[in-house]
């Protein structure tokens, strides 16, 4: 690819993905997007502007501020302006919808909560248990159609637990940074899922360049084809695994407090990942649990001591 639209840039994955895109070669297309206020125009407004210079567009969505525990509204207001969006990629031209690759990230905890049919992989069936996944269905199902009636080829990829430096703490998400901030603050994190709970934690360098991987092979697919892509690492750990990773890297017993919440409701104790879709672009994964974190880890003490340093000077 030449370019590439990386919409949500600003993101943990988002953001991971265009360094991904820039250290291969590919030119970025960046607009900002008012999200709170005007991102329908502003989406508008930098489409017209990418399609003008781009014949052969690319687009990841990696857009999107709802987690889990956001309200039905949060979602609502995320469909429609993903399907005002698409809305307006139909007004392409012919040839140039056809020449489009879309990739849209989407979750695959959200989706294969309820199921209960682990390891999950992209023919497992769809369950989700909370309006998070519900809405990540329905612009699946959206894009389905998009891709039907542009003639554009389409990716869906559904992440596993993404974790890595740049995750953003103000989120209900990220548990691994959210055990590591803990750390470094002496707070203790309140875990509300038991300790056998299994998950796979997809270091977010890998789940970049299996993203732009995809993006290149689903180019030799049929125009007008949708694909859904699972990204994972493909071994599922359980919290108390965890937790033993990561005192391995900080030296010390995370500090953990177990307790109840209303979001167990909507997690399932098994969300163990396989992908048979594009089965050689697996190996992208290739960042170890340890290695990931320790990472992840030195980026939050940088991070957090720059902080502590900085409040210091100014007073």
């Amino acid at each position: 690819m030449r370019s590439a639209w990386v919409i949500g840039a600003g993101g943990l994955f988002g953001g991971s993905l265009a360094d991904h895109l820039v250290g291969h070669g590919v030119r970025l297309f960046t607009q900002p997007i008012r999200w709170q206020t005007s991102a329908v125009d502003d989406l508008a407004a930098g489409l017209a502007a990418y399609a003008s210079s781009e014949p052969d567009p690319v687009i990841f969505w990696c857009a999107g501020a709802g987690v889990p525990s956001s309200a039905p509204s949060v979602f609502a207001a995320e469909l429609e302006t993903f399907s005002a969006f698409l809305h307006m990629v139909r007004m392409l031209p012919q040839g140039q919808r056809e020449r489009l690759r879309f990739f849209f990230t989407s979750s695959a905890g959200g989706v294969y909560a309820g199921s209960g049919s682990a390891p999950y992989d992209e023919a497992a069936p769809t369950r989700p248990l909370g309006a998070y996944g519900r809405a990540k269905l329905a612009m699946e199902d959206d894009l389905e159609a998009f891709a039907a009636q542009s003639g554009a080829r389409v990716v869906c990829g559904r992440i596993s637990n993404l974790y890595g430096p740049g995750q953003n703490l103000a989120k209900s998400q990220g548990l691994i940074s959210v055990l590591l901030m803990g750390f470094l603050t002496h707070r203790p994190v309140q875990i509300y899922v038991p300790l056998d709970t299994i998950r796979d934690y997809l270091f977010v360098d890998d789940a970049a360049a299996i993203a732009a991987a995809s993006v290149e092979r689903v180019a030799s697919e049929e125009p007008g084809s949708c694909h859904t892509k699972v990204l994972c690492n493909g071994y599922g750990t359980t919290i108390g695994a965890l937790l033993g990773t990561i005192r391995l890297v900080i030296g010390h017993r995370p500090l953990i407090v177990q307790g109840a919440s209303p979001l167990a409701s909507v997690q399932t104790r098994d969300l163990s990942m396989r992908s048979r879709r594009w089965p050689e672009l697996n190996a992208n994964a290739k960042t170890s649990l340890l290695d990931g974190i320790n990472r992840t880890y030195m980026a939050l003490a940088g991070r957090h001591f720059d902080a502590i340093h900085t409040a210091a000077l100014r007073q």
